[in-house]
């Protein structure tokens, strides 16, 4: 989005705000002694008079610290005229893509949403769900086209997963510049699951709706995602992609999630999903060697059912494993993929054979490969498999340890070290009769 805020005049209403904010903090001091009934009266003769212009005093730098103070000592009304002008439209579009084409919209719109839970938290007998269901029906209308800016845009994409996040029942953290409400742990007590599963289905098909039409003439970086598998390769885009795909593994919906799966990995949402195909590899591939895009997977696959995750082993890792532990983004959704394997005792063996040749490698610098493999190995009780590896990390550190850079090695090989498997220290005393160049037999 473009983020055209430096120039814009003040917004008529700010000397207003910013007045009706002083009093209500010099009512925290003591300074005034307005009663309950003063107070609830002047915060709802406030919001009446700023209800016509809520866009752009929550756009404006200035005004919108002003509006983040108001919303913490407003209740559920108030919020309620603040969602409803999410609603409305503008001559650029919806007021909610025109709020968050700003980070001080983002900001705001945040703050209603910590609010809101925190009127859940502190009033059981409010009921906060209503309000949210509003807020994602205003979500679902915004068109194609702005859908695509929110989940593209750094600070609008943050809103997007705390919303889902807040839908779904995840636990959040108000951010510290939120005054005293950073060590507020905030929780919907009543879940929204339908509602975030339909805003994430709204957006998919959103996404998919420029498929088939014609972008060859706009650069390539300037072209619009039209699934997850696009928007993998964006810093904001893979940050929604992965909530969405978390989220929905944490609601436990299938259906969703075979949905997700089909954008992020076929680049649809509809039709059956066949993850062994060619055209999944090479997605999947392409995704791990882009430093946004393998964090994308490494969350699908955390989020995929174990027989999914063993076909994607049988199908496109097997025999590629070597050259993606070497690749500098590719190894890391590996290790996700080797910690997640559904079968280790025989899948293991084959992790272990295909990347031997290359330990000597993984200890100057890719360390967190043998770690994973240790590490699976003793989560499942894999004994044999930890002493295989350690025999074999044992023959590259008699052979190749002068060829390895000394610093990287010694580092490497600490790591490593806590993760040998405990055996008992009879196993390594020396014999009898070893006699060392000057001492005595046996030692001393």
């Amino acid at each position: 989005m473009d983020h055209q805020f430096a120039t814009e005049a003040p917004p008529p209403q700010l000397g207003y705000l910013a007045s009706v904010v002083s009093s209500l903090q010099q009512q925290e001091h003591g300074a005034n002694t307005l009663s309950e009934g003063d107070m609830a009266l002047m915060l709802e003769n406030v919001w009446d008079e700023l209800k016509g212009d809520l866009v752009l005093l929550v756009t404006n730098k200035e005004a919108s610290r002003y509006m983040e103070t108001l919303i913490w000592r407003s209740n559920l009304e108030h919020i309620q005229v603040l969602v409803t002008m999410m609603a409305g439209y503008s001559t650029s579009g919806s007021a909610l893509s025109e709020m968050l084409s700003t980070p001080f919209g983002s900001y705001v719109h945040d703050t209603a949403l910590w609010r809101l839970l925190d009127i859940s938290r502190n009033n059981k007998d409010v009921d906060v769900r209503p309000v949210l269901k509003e807020w994602v029906n205003n979500y679902r209308a915004i068109s194609p086209t702005e859908v695509r800016l929110v989940l593209g845009d750094r600070s609008a994409s943050i809103s997007f997963r705390h919303l889902l996040q807040v839908l779904a029942g995840a636990p959040v953290v108000p951010a510290p510049k939120l005054e005293d409400k950073a060590d507020l742990v905030l929780k919907l007590r009543k879940t929204l699951p339908k509602e975030c599963a339909s805003l994430m289905t709204a957006v998919l098909q959103k996404l998919e709706d420029l498929e088939g039409q014609s972008q060859d003439n706009i650069p390539l970086k300037h072209r619009l995602p039209t699934s997850l598998y696009d928007l993998s390769f964006n810093m904001s885009g893979s940050l929604c992609a992965q909530t969405m795909v978390t989220v929905a593994a944490f609601l436990h919906n299938d259906t969703l999630l075979e949905k997700l799966a089909g954008s992020s990995l076929l680049g649809r949402s509809t039709g059956e999903v066949d993850l062994s195909s060619s055209d999944v590899k090479d997605k999947l591939f392409r995704m791990m060697k882009n430093v946004q895009g393998s964090r994308f997977v490494e969350a699908i696959i955390r989020a995929l059912d174990e027989l999914s995750v063993s076909i994607l082993f049988t199908s496109h890792f097997v025999g590629e494993m070597h050259t993606l532990s070497r690749h500098p983004m590719a190894n890391f959704p590996l290790q996700t993929l080797i910690s997640h394997l559904p079968s280790p005792n025989t899948q293991l063996d084959i992790v272990l054979e295909e990347l031997s040749p290359s330990l000597d490698y993984y200890l100057a610098g890719r360390v967190g490969i043998i770690c994973t493999l240790y590490r699976v190995a003793a989560e499942h009780g894999l004994l044999s498999n930890q002493h295989k590896l350690t025999r074999r990390v044992m023959k590259v550190l008699r052979t190749s340890r002068g060829d390895l850079p000394k610093a990287k090695f010694l580092k490497g090989l600490a790591k490593v070290l806590l993760y040998l498997p405990y055996t008992p220290a009879k196993t390594f005393q020396p014999k009898k009769n070893y006699k060392k160049s000057g001492g005595t037999e046996g030692g001393d």
